[in-house]
């Protein structure tokens, strides 16, 4: 399945939203998943892609600075969208 014309990629491939993440699929497998520690109450961003992995470890206020910038990034990328 790919995007609609009306987005920024209109011809990507969507992502496959799991229950810890997202993957997609070709040309290279990419994902981003999420791992929360319930003993040590960090949590934990992997990012993969073919056979490199790169991790990451957060805590609450990283993972609230992570959340605003996403959530900001999609309000921006609509009002761009209405705008055009």
């Amino acid at each position: 399945m790919t995007g609609s014309a009306t987005e920024p990629y209109a011809h990507a491939v969507k992502a496959k939203h799991l229950d810890n993440g997202l993957v997609k699929f070709p040309v290279n497998v990419h994902g981003i998943y999420i791992e929360r520690s319930e003993t040590t109450g960090y949590t934990r961003i992997i990012a993969t892609q073919n056979d490199t992995t790169l991790s990451f470890v957060l805590d609450d206020d990283d993972c609230r600075h992570l959340a605003t910038l996403l959530l900001n990034g999609a309000v921006v990328a609509r009002e761009s969208a209405d705008r055009g």
